[in-house]
């Protein structure tokens, strides 16, 4: 569902970005459009005079820029002064602790290595006698079979 958009809007659109509504923002186009749509005449004055302005602009020969135009703004732009407060305040934290936290945690992974390489395999226990009888009560097996299996 798009979002309505008024007709005061809809003619600021035309007005600022043109008639075609590929120039219109995107999170108002859809509206705008469906809009346009319902009330086509409403609209039509303002989208012929913006094609004629858009037609205009296209054909006009681009203007040059001056030499060193870019460079002259650059320059004259105003630098963001950095804050002293907070420029180094993380690295006045951490610059202590920087050669301990990589130690500790190569030694972390190392000694995960090292434990996970040597650690024994708990593999199971053989099963008993005693065990494997259970399973053959809840198998419901006989226990001449049972007797057959363990050669008794």
């Amino acid at each position: 569902m798009t979002n309505p958009v008024s007709d005061a809007r809809i003619l600021g659109l035309i007005a600022a970005y043109g008639a075609s509504p590929v120039r219109w923002p995107e999170g108002e186009r859809a509206g705008a459009l469906a809009r346009i749509e319902a009330a086509p005449d409403r609209f039509a004055a303002a989208l012929d005079e913006a094609r004629a302005i858009d037609l205009a602009l296209e054909c006009a020969p681009l203007a040059a820029l001056p030499a060193g135009l870019v460079e002259r703004v650059i320059a004259a732009a105003p630098l963001r002064k950095a804050d002293p407060a907070r420029s180094g305040a993380r690295d006045r934290v951490f610059a202590p602790w920087r050669g301990w936290l990589a130690g500790g945690a190569l030694a972390c992974l190392s000694l995960g290595l090292v434990t996970g390489y040597f650690a024994p395999v708990n593999l199971p226990a053989p099963a008993s006698d005693a065990d494997t009888a259970l399973v053959y009560a809840f198998l419901d097996t006989g226990l001449t079979e049972l007797d057959q299996e363990f050669g008794q």
